[in-house]
């Protein structure tokens, strides 16, 4: 089949050819573009992540917010006689040439059209001057004939796999009915490839595979236009990849995956190679991670780990494009160290459905002309983020230790790596130098004397080993339970003003802390901020309401710590009081929790107090723990380390 050709060809939007029916497309009764009812651009919103950690100010993104992303309709054009040059340029014989994408605004069409011109993309053409004018330069070039109806599924980035799964592969879903007779052109970048299009119904013996220095002339080309320019998921292209997830899951859940580049960075040293990623493994093994390096498994491999995955970690990179494959709500981790793709990477895990956060590395310089350099993570920091941030009903970091005694496990969670309460405690002193301080639980006083402000501090067995009084203008010690204090006494008439932060640490059963709280909200100002110590047990043993009860101390990590069952008002906070705003750290050893935007005015708490111990009366670590550390994300107190960063959840 020879076809003469123009010597110039012009970039035209497939989407100003004529307007054809599919019909017209499966018996090649006409030339032009089929647009996907209902022909209008398609408006996706795309959620931020859950978080985005920068521990060393690498500074390679800006806040994240939500968007919207908008796409051309859906598209798909038919060309007779038509010529492919390059990875996904179609040559018409008369005169111009288009590809796979569509525009929306005629400004976009000259924009991408003047970009070709510097992209390897268009093997064989030539920039003759004007915008999106191109000569056909095929001298010595292999040329291949090919009859028929031939759908070409290139793209651009031809070999990548990321593009072959999200840009090629998904072009599928763009054909209503796809005859016997029609054949596939597409790049072939190893036998993993053969295997996704299998699964998605494609045998290989209808499949032609592209060389990008080949010249294809074709007696039709069919050619889908992207779906997902920006890797933003349809619901239909969610849909197909859910499809293929059907044909592989095993049913296996609660894996935790970390997606390795280790035997790529070996086989290219000088890229993108994590300089420390084998210290992060290490790290990662005892966590229960298995570590996975999708080059060496099969198409069903890698879909059917994926879907079995409840926490995936990795850097970007074409493995983490498999995320397409979570089950909806999965977590996932992705680490990045260079700016230019983190918008289609969010794009990808939002639309999977995935909970997502976005962890900064640090590149061995900040030269982001040149793509693809050495790097490093912060271990200890991302370890601290997936420790936080791991689902727990999955058995995330459950004591290895735990065995059954009498038929019940130790339900536990991975020690916390914050800095210690005290510490964040000093630090929110300075930050914001408190007018009032109000302290239930003084004990030996360590946390007392951070205050330098008037303050108030109630115990009914004072143990004093820090100085109290030297850094205060005054300081009123009451020798008696908060209960007492509270009937006898109001904190708003001592200090002349309300309360504007109170530590609340006494008895660590549930209700008196419940009790506390209530007292104290009504003498704060909305802006205040009251803390509560020990709300985060790493263990049911640690948790127990009886400490002189010590079954199954043998199996406990910490066996003299004790928190008592406090834990459970926070749970009340969480489930009645919605209006709080209320910040978890992950202080050590057993968290600080800091609650805001009071109400001094709620009744809530008080009018629901007997009914709320009862409901919560009864339950247990073990019995609610997972749900509970689900609702309660931890703050990883370095991240908050800074005036700046405290101020954006606190102000005085």
């Amino acid at each position: 089949m020879a076809v003469d050709l123009a010597d110039r060809f012009v970039y035209r939007n497939p989407l100003d050819l004529p307007r054809i029916s599919y019909a017209d497309i499966l018996a090649n009764a006409a030339e032009g573009v089929f647009v996907e009812p209902p022909e209008a651009a398609r408006h996706l919103p795309r959620v931020p992540p859950v978080f985005h950690d920068d521990p060393d100010g690498a500074g390679l993104f800006q806040p994240f917010h939500e968007l919207v992303v908008a796409y051309p309709p859906v598209f798909t054009t038919s060309l007779r006689d038509a010529t492919l040059v390059g990875f996904r340029s179609v040559l018409s014989r008369e005169g111009f040439f288009v590809n796979d994408l569509g525009h929306l605004a005629p400004e976009s069409v000259g924009n991408f059209a003047r970009a070709l011109g510097g992209l390897n993309e268009i093997a064989h053409l030539v920039p003759v001057g004007d915008d999106g004018v191109f000569s056909h330069t095929p001298s010595g070039k292999r040329e291949v004939c090919l009859e028929g109806p031939v759908v070409v599924l290139t793209s651009a980035e031809a070999g990548n796999f990321g593009s072959f799964l999200y840009r090629e592969l998904v072009k599928l879903v763009n054909l209503t009915e796809i005859p016997a007779s029609w054949r596939f052109l597409i790049h072939i970048g190893g036998k993993t490839y053969e295997q996704f299009l299998e699964l998605a119904g494609i045998p290989m013996e209808r499949v032609i595979m592209h060389d990008p220095s080949t010249i294809y002339r074709m007696e039709q080309a069919i050619i889908p236009g992207l779906r997902n320019p920006l890797a933003m998921a349809d619901p239909q292209t969610r849909a197909f990849y859910d499809g293929l997830r059907a044909r592989c899951d095993s049913g296996a859940r609660g894996r935790r995956l970390y997606i390795s580049r280790q035997s790529i960075s070996a086989i290219r040293p000088t890229g993108r190679v994590m300089l420390n990623e084998a210290a992060l493994i290490a790290r990662l093994r005892p966590l229960g991670f298995d570590i996975v390096e999708t080059q060496f498994l099969t198409a069903a491999e890698q879909v059917a780990a994926f879907a079995s995955a409840d926490l995936v970690v990795g850097p970007s990179g074409s493995g983490m494009f498999n995320a397409v494959f979570c089950q909806p709500g999965t977590r996932l981790i992705d680490i990045e160290s260079e700016p230019h793709w983190i918008y289609p990477h969010c794009c990808l895990f939002a639309s999977a459905g995935l909970q997502y956060g976005i962890f900064e590395g640090v590149a061995a310089d900040r030269d982001w002309s040149v793509h693809h350099k050495p790097w490093r993570v912060n271990v200890d920091a991302l370890l601290q983020r997936i420790v936080g941030f791991a689902p727990r009903a999955s058995g995330f970091g459950r004591s290895e230790a735990a065995h059954p005694i009498a038929g019940q496990p130790l339900w536990s969670v991975p020690k916390l790596k914050g800095e210690q309460y005290r510490t964040v405690l000093q630090r929110f002193h300075q930050a914001f130098k408190p007018a009032t301080y109000l302290e239930i639980g003084v004990a030996d006083g360590a946390t007392m004397e951070l205050a330098t402000c008037p303050a108030i501090g109630i115990d009914p067995d004072f143990r004093l080993e820090w100085p109290l009084i030297n850094n205060k203008p005054f300081c009123c010690l009451y020798r008696m339970t908060s209960d007492s204090f509270f009937k006898r006494h109001s904190p708003t008439l001592i200090f002349g003003q309300p309360v504007e932060m109170a530590f609340l640490d006494g008895m660590h059963w549930f209700e008196f802390l419940l009790r506390d709280f209530i007292n104290v909200e009504s003498h704060c100002r909305p802006n205040s901020v009251v803390f509560m110590h020990d709300c985060v047990p790493t263990d049911d043993y640690i948790a127990r309401r009886d400490p002189t009860k010590t079954q199954r101390e043998e199996l406990a990590p910490n066996p003299d710590w004790w928190t008592g069952d406090v834990w459970k008002f926070v749970a009340i906070l969480l489930k009645h009081r919605r209006d709080l705003k209320i910040t978890a750290f992950n202080a050590e050893p057993t968290g600080l929790i800091a609650v805001t935007h009071l109400d001094p005015t709620s009744t809530l708490l008080s009018e629901r107090y007997f009914d709320l111990v009862e409901e919560y009366r009864g339950q247990t670590l073990s019995d609610a723990g997972e749900a509970y550390f689900d609702s309660l994300p931890l703050v990883d107190t370095r991240e908050y380390a800074s005036p700046d960063a405290l101020s954006s959840l606190f102000w005085l």
